[in-house]
């Protein structure tokens, strides 16, 4: 009897000890969830530009076709050789997002573009962004930059599964800053590359297309030789 009530007390304390464990596990699960939500959850956002590259040059029209050497590179660095790309139509062609701009938690700037972008449509889809979307949202930080109570009229937070804070504090105006900071370059940079690409077409549709790159650049030296983006998107995940 003595030895089966020892038994029974081992089982006892071995049914204690893992519930024990299963409590610090679960207990240790939760606070690592609402401590490091980055990995796990909460309000992400992205920011890219598109750009649309041809598969094969402008004027290829005899076959076999020859790709161009950025497709070439392209597919060779990331191993699609193999891949059953269209190579039969002459006027394939491909699209790169490059990176602009990223967002954590920061709700006072999704907020405005579910308002502004997306008809107060709030699903994590991609939505376009036009340029003077862009030049909109800087303008509107510019005043909430002055205080709070400027802030919450103009770029007021919001709420959400793990949006984040909706304190006017340091790191909410350093979002703004920030942002405004690399939208107004951004908005720079297009400008100045869609001046630059009407001009060129203007210059060449006047030379009925036959002005070279050196000759362009001799008449036209203060145009930057840089390239527009196709399009913006900003889409969000949580």
């Amino acid at each position: 009897m003595n030895g089966r009530f020892l038994k029974f007390s081992e089982f006892l304390l071995k049914i204690k000890s893992e519930k024990n464990y299963l409590q610090n596990y679960y207990s240790n699960t939760i606070i690592k969830v609402f401590t490091n939500p980055p990995k796990i959850m909460g309000l992400d956002m992205y920011f890219y530009g598109t750009k649309n590259f041809s598969v094969f040059p402008r004027n290829a029209v005899k076959t076999p076709l020859e790709k161009t050497f950025e497709f070439t590179s392209l597919i060779n660095n990331h191993g699609m050789e193999n891949a059953p790309i269209d190579y039969d139509t002459p006027w394939s062609s491909y699209d790169i997002k490059f990176p602009l701009m990223y967002w954590r938690k920061s709700n006072q700037i999704h907020q405005w573009f579910v308002e502004n972008v997306q008809n107060g449509t709030d699903n994590c889809a991609e939505y376009s962004v036009s340029l003077e979307q862009l030049q909109l949202l800087s303008k509107t930080i510019e005043p909430a930059l002055v205080s709070t109570a400027a802030a919450s009229e103009h770029m007021p937070t919001s709420e959400g599964f793990f949006f984040g804070s909706q304190e006017y504090d340091q790191d909410y105006f350093d979002d703004l800053k920030q942002t405004k900071e690399k939208i107004d370059a951004l908005i720079t940079y297009q400008t100045a590359a869609l001046n630059a690409q009407k001009c060129r077409w203007l210059n060449l549709k006047n030379h009925s297309g036959h002005m070279s790159t050196e000759e362009f650049n001799v008449n036209f030296p203060t145009l930057t030789k840089d390239i527009p983006f196709d399009d913006f998107y900003y889409y969000s995940s949580w």
